[in-house]
């Protein structure tokens, strides 16, 4: 980290401050944590291949996570692209995992702010 640009290196402090301040993050470190969890899916006849930046699994439940930099939108208008790779995410998830129930946020890294995804 040192060999980036002061203000950067100051974005990145304040950033990492704010999600561990976060009780709700502090709550999902308790579980079983997966990172960068690579996967295929299939869309019609095209194999696709996604990765789920942070899985936790919990014993009936697995929640997919999604990082995001930059300005955490309005909580009603998220990017139709971000609600569908965690909808596509989810359904992976529901056939790998039938007997969990799963469910998808957004980590707005920017603002160490977690957000419930409903897709």
């Amino acid at each position: 980290i040192k060999t980036l640009d002061a203000n950067l290196q100051k974005k990145i402090k304040n950033s990492l401050e704010k999600l561990v301040s976060n009780n709700q993050f502090q709550e999902l470190l308790k579980y079983t944590l997966k990172t960068e969890v690579s996967f295929g899916y299939k869309i019609k006849s095209d194999i696709k291949i996604g990765r789920v930046d942070l899985l936790v699994i919990q014993e009936d439940q697995i929640i997919i996570i999604d990082y995001k930099s930059g300005n955490k939108p309005n909580i009603n208008l998220i990017p139709d692209q971000y609600v569908d790779q965690l909808k596509r995410y989810k359904e992976t998830f529901t056939e790998i995992y039938p007997d969990k129930n799963i469910s998808c946020k957004i980590i707005w890294l920017e603002h160490g702010v977690i957000q419930d995804i409903v897709v």
